[in-house]
């Protein structure tokens, strides 16, 4: 009989899917984004389920929101971006700065008689005004230039999940798994599952519901999610996020989840293999 376990959630894991909280370049270890190379999962391009298109559907408002929002937290926008207004202020001094110092160095040479002293002599003080006022423009016409150049980067990102909404199939991976262990993800209270695909490589699972167990007092460990022997994983093929991902086959023992000193993977990991060796996960489990 197979026990079939429905991990991904429109919620909590496609939300820290999108946004983790630390870049992926941030983490400590590498994880491949389809299985990476030499990958131990059987891959085909197959139809997307209705649930996964609903799913999917969901994400495209908010992706449009995204594309739409002044949000301008370190997450959601780059620096010259987000600080636009000292930005503007910096761009707009440094231009009006160097007008002036031209505008003093053809003043002085007023005093060589030359036709370019005598033309600053008549209209010096258009010139004077010109010069906060050219300054601005130019500052205001580079903060336009970023902001639009911005928008279209967020398009060109979001825009994968009304592409992906349009084609209707979905990148769906079978692994094949060989053992398990849970692990207590130190800061916010919940289980993650490393599964050996191979020797060489994990499978990096985040159980969403003992997340929520854990933010609301309850026990991680009563979350119904039972890791079995084959994970099917389903992804978006454009904008690479998960849809689904679901255990089949006989579960694992069920047991506490084992506490670790050293670096685990983020939420940027999840459904992802991490290229660690199994006897090297045994290691860093051991010295917790």
């Amino acid at each position: 009989m197979q026990a079939v376990t429905r991990v991904s959630r429109h919620g909590a894991v496609a939300d820290r899917v999108l946004y983790p909280r630390r870049s992926f370049a941030e983490s400590t270890r590498q994880c491949w984004t389809h299985g990476g190379t030499g990958m131990a999962a059987r891959t085909t391009m197959v139809a997307m389920t209705q649930d996964e298109r609903s799913r999917l559907d969901l994400m495209v408002p908010r992706a449009n929101e995204l594309i739409e929002s002044t949000d301008d937290s370190p997450d959601q926008m780059p620096a010259h971006i987000r600080e636009w207004r000292w930005e503007w202020l910096k761009s707009s001094a440094a231009v009006t700065g160097f007008l002036l110092a031209l505008l003093i160095v053809s003043a002085l040479s007023i005093r060589s008689g030359s036709d370019l002293g005598g033309w600053v002599a008549v209209y010096w003080p258009y010139l004077l005004a010109a010069c906060p006022l050219l300054g601005t423009v130019y500052a205001s016409v580079n903060a336009w230039t970023f902001a639009r150049q911005w928008r279209a980067i967020k398009r060109s990102m979001l825009g994968a999940f009304q592409v992906d909404a349009q084609a209707g199939v979905v990148r769906e991976e079978r692994y094949a798994l060989r053992d398990c262990r849970a692990v207590h993800e130190p800061e916010e209270g919940g289980r993650l599952y490393l599964l050996r695909t191979d020797d060489s490589r994990c499978l990096v699972v985040f159980d969403s519901q003992s997340f929520d167990l854990a933010h609301s007092g309850g026990d991680p460990a009563q979350s119904p999610l039972r890791p079995a022997r084959e994970a099917i994983v389903r992804w978006a093929p454009v904008s690479g996020i998960l849809l689904n991902l679901e255990f089949s086959g006989p579960p694992f023992p069920h047991g506490p989840a084992e506490r670790v000193s050293g670096s685990l993977p983020d939420w940027a990991c999840h459904g992802r293999t991490w290229e660690l060796g199994w006897g090297d996960v045994e290691r860093l489990l051991s010295k917790g």
